[in-house]
């Protein structure tokens, strides 16, 4: 079996391998397939997966410095009071009832919780710690990755009532993305791709919201 030498950073692991499995699934799911995307998909799966990165290896390059920030935004309605949705986003172990990349969500204690990503068969899954930052009943909730986490990243969503038993969830992620050219490639995979996640996953949290279930949880 060949031996690699990692040459890209822990967090440009699991940023890559995110998004190429995000990328891999869409090119092979549904009634059009898309075999070019699902090659690059997979070479990209493989760099992740290996930590070695060939044009590195060529180039003499061994990334251990901070990537920089991407941002993912967006906003969704629901016809649910505010009162009730806030609820159920701060009880943080009920979001992988709508977040299908989730596997878990840990609480340690009434800041803290660890969270737990789905990966493909055979990767070592992915976890990180994060700390609750604002907690404004009703409004707002902000939290952050934990220094020493895998991956860094950070949120914030608001509910903000729009009428009457309607509420208005903007949600904002930032994340870290590798560096360098391939770091501004995967970037730009990598935002439509979550960010078509994250729509995906607000219109399941919809279907979600505006049924009995969510009284379920909430009792």
């Amino acid at each position: 079996m060949m031996n690699y030498k990692q040459n890209i950073s822990k967090t440009e692991r699991i940023v890559t391998i995110l998004s190429s499995s995000y990328l891999l699934y869409k090119s092979l799911s549904g009634k059009k397939k898309d075999p070019a995307l699902a090659v690059s998909s997979a070479l990209l799966l493989l760099r992740g997966s290996t930590g070695f990165c060939p044009l590195y290896d060529r180039l003499g390059i061994n990334h251990t410095n901070k990537p920089s920030d991407v941002l993912v935004e967006s906003v969704i309605t629901v016809n649910s009071p505010r009162q009730e949705v806030y609820a159920f986003w701060r009880k943080l172990e009920n979001l992988p009832l709508i977040m299908k990349h989730l596997d878990r969500v840990e609480i340690i204690d009434e800041k803290h919780s660890e969270w737990h990503v789905k990966t493909p068969s055979g990767l070592d899954p992915l976890s990180w710690k994060a700390a609750i930052n604002a907690d404004v009943v009703n409004e707002q909730i902000s939290w952050s990755s934990m220094a020493d986490s895998e991956l860094q990243n950070a949120g914030t969503v608001k509910f903000k009532e729009v009428g009457e038993n309607e509420t208005e969830i903007s949600l904002k992620m930032s994340y870290k993305a590798p560096l360098g050219a391939f770091g501004k490639t995967v970037g730009k995979l990598l935002n439509p791709a979550l960010e078509r996640m994250i729509q995906k996953d607000f219109k399941k949290f919809k279907d979600y919201v505006e049924s009995e279930e969510l009284t379920k949880e909430l009792v």
